[in-house]
Formats: structure tokens, C-alpha cells, sequence
């Protein structure tokens, strides 16, 4: 049992560290928009 909850931990570990990197990305798009306008 304590196995399974060191991977779910992991997991959402995982999950966060996705979801900045889909914000990081997207901001990256943002600001290269931005660039490309001038």
C-alpha cells in the first residue's frame, strides 16, 4: 500500500511539472506573436 502511494505522489509530481511546462510553452508562443507583430 505505501508503494502505491509513492507513485500517485510521483505521478501528481509529474502532472505539475507538465502543466508548467504547457504554460511556459504557451507563454513562449504568446511572446513570440508579440515579436513577429512589430
Amino acid at each position: 500500500m505505501v508503494h502505491s502511494t509513492q507513485s500517485t505522489k510521483k505521478e501528481k509530481q509529474h502532472n505539475r511539472q507538465f502543466e508548467i511546462n504547457k504554460k511556459i510553452k504557451f507563454i513562449q508562443k504568446q511572446i513570440n506573436a508579440l515579436k513577429h507583430n512589430d
